[in-house]
């Protein structure tokens, strides 16, 4: 059900997603060696493997995939290290491919229209990720056409962000004071400590990164917010999914 429904979303263009396995014809795809006890190798049929996905829902099922490989090596921090680092870039992955997907649907229609200079520093520009947020939070949902299913106005029309309504200024603010928006922010610092250190030597405690690891639920709510803000098909369930992952509790 959730699949049909996520089908229906352009922005994310989440339909005809095949699961992974293999491809007997040949076809495009990854070539990876197979064992001689593979059925496809027997009955000298092309060893030609591909595997079709969706980048955002992929990000997401490393991402929970590497939280739940910290819980199991939890009971020494060395063992658990690796698997932390991984979680929390990917994490932050997770909201870097989101913002990529607005952007290339903005990208793609561009062809047809000059894009604005506010649109213009989301795509071209060196801001942070929270600016880019804000900058999706009020122009690509400025003046969405639920049937149509179109940005047009706010897209082209518009030159800088003084256009932009007050009840979508204060929706944002509203969102950066939340506790979803916090966690999020919290743990994309921590995701710069451990990957872009200043320092020469840190460490690390089992004790603090579990909440380090609830967090990403943080980031999923705070991606649905905009799902909603935008209003058509917008509850991906790989979000979802994300927003909802089972808490991590000591034993």
């Amino acid at each position: 059900m959730q699949g049909l429904y996520d089908a229906n979303n352009r922005l994310f263009n989440m339909n005809n997603i095949l699961p992974i396995g293999f491809s007997t014809p040949p076809s495009s795809g990854l070539k990876m060696a197979v064992s001689a006890k593979s059925p496809i190798l027997s009955e000298g049929r092309p060893s030609i493997s591909m595997a079709q996905y969706h980048p955002l829902t992929q990000v997401i099922d490393d991402a929970l995939h590497m939280r739940r490989m910290c819980v199991d090596h939890s009971s020494m921090a060395l063992h658990c290290l690796p698997f932390y680092r991984s979680y929390l870039g990917l994490c932050i992955s997770v909201v870097d491919c989101f913002v990529h997907y607005c952007s290339k649907y903005l990208q793609d229609m561009s062809e047809s229209f000059t894009l604005s200079d506010y649109v213009n520093e989301l795509l071209f520009f060196g801001t942070t990720q929270e600016r880019k947020l804000e900058i999706l939070w009020n122009v690509i949902f400025l003046n969405h056409n639920k049937k149509k299913d179109k940005y047009l106005t706010a897209i082209f029309a518009v030159p800088t962000e003084d256009v932009v309504i007050d009840q979508l200024k204060d929706g944002f603010s509203a969102l950066k004071k939340s506790k979803n928006w916090q966690g999020y922010v919290e743990l994309k610092n921590e995701r710069n400590n451990i990957i872009h250190p200043s320092g020469h030597i840190a460490s690390i405690y089992i004790e603090n990164i579990i909440s380090d690891l609830n967090k990403c639920r943080s980031i999923g709510q705070v991606l649905l917010e905009f799902a909603r803000h935008q209003n058509y098909y917008g509850e991906l369930g790989c979000l979802r999914r994300l927003a909802h992952a089972p808490l991590v509790k000591f034993a």
